[in-house]
């Protein structure tokens, strides 16, 4: 006959047991999608990567690395494009040479549309717009431009709603427009301020 204290001890055990179980269940449970969606991450970023590189072919193909920038951080990636690429001074609106040379990144970057995200951001230097002009403010020319980048990607036949675009006209600078503490004018840094940027993630 066993013991009381056996007793115990065993549906102690039981109890143990059971409890363990539970917490492997809910810990798989909890584990798994997040392996899954680490995996599906882990293959996007290879496709990002394998796309950045095309692109940076292309680039160099068309002879316009002076004017475009491509950098990728992991999951994500941006391309800086300076504005005398796309566009005429103080238009947004891009020609046919423009789109002729925009042409080929966008057709690289049409391997990632259904799995990644395009943001496009208009910039300007802090050079208010001329008199005259069809814009009321930077903010303004800066998002027709990002616009008239989108209106391309929509014609490529890109899924819109992995599409946006912004405009910040002068107030995201990479550089200082003028000389700190002189006023001095720097035409080089407003050249590098005036861009388009596309985000990818």
């Amino acid at each position: 006959m066993s013991s009381p204290a056996g007793g115990h001890l065993r549906s102690w055990i039981f109890s143990y047991a059971d409890l363990v179980t539970l917490l492997m269940v809910f810990f798989i449970i909890m584990v798994s999608p997040q392996s899954v969606v680490s995996e599906k991450q882990q293959e996007n970023m290879e496709k990002l990567k394998e796309t950045v590189k095309q692109v940076q072919e292309t680039v160099k193909k068309e002879h316009i690395e002076e004017f475009v920038e491509i950098e990728q951080n992991g999951n994500t990636a941006k391309i800086t494009m300076k504005d005398r690429i796309l566009f005429a001074v103080g238009h947004a609106s891009l020609d046919s040479e423009s789109e002729k040379r925009f042409a080929p990144i966008i057709e690289s970057l049409f391997a990632l549309n259904n799995t990644h995200e395009f943001s496009i951001q208009g910039h300007t230097d802090s050079l208010p717009v001329r008199a005259g002009s069809a814009f009321k403010s930077n903010w303004h020319l800066s998002t027709e431009r990002a616009l008239s980048v989108l209106d391309l990607f929509i014609h490529r036949g890109f899924n819109q709603a992995k599409l946006s675009a912004q405009g910040f006209g002068e107030n995201r600078p990479l550089v200082p427009n003028q000389e700190p503490g002189t006023g001095t004018d720097l035409p080089e840094n407003r050249a590098k301020n005036r861009r388009v940027e596309i985000y990818i993630k």
